[in-house]
């Protein structure tokens, strides 16, 4: 459980620094369908902000599946 706190605090940019210059990453959860982590990368190749993300998630575009 220490390893998710660690690696959540790295999302919100308090990441653990160690004295043997190790920095810990921040964690990273999806789905298995990556449909919008691709469209997401060929829109922003370099990466991408949390404000973009929500962007993506509310555009006209974006069609959500009805169960």
């Amino acid at each position: 459980m220490m390893i998710l706190v660690i690696d959540l605090m790295a999302n919100v940019g308090m990441a653990q620094h160690r004295l043997d210059g190790y920095e810990e990453l921040p964690l990273i959860t999806m789905g298995s369908d990556q449909k919008g982590e691709k469209e997401l990368l060929a829109l922003h190749p370099h990466g991408w902000s949390a404000i973009e993300v929500l962007d993506y998630l509310v555009s006209p575009s974006m069609k959500v599946n009805e169960f």
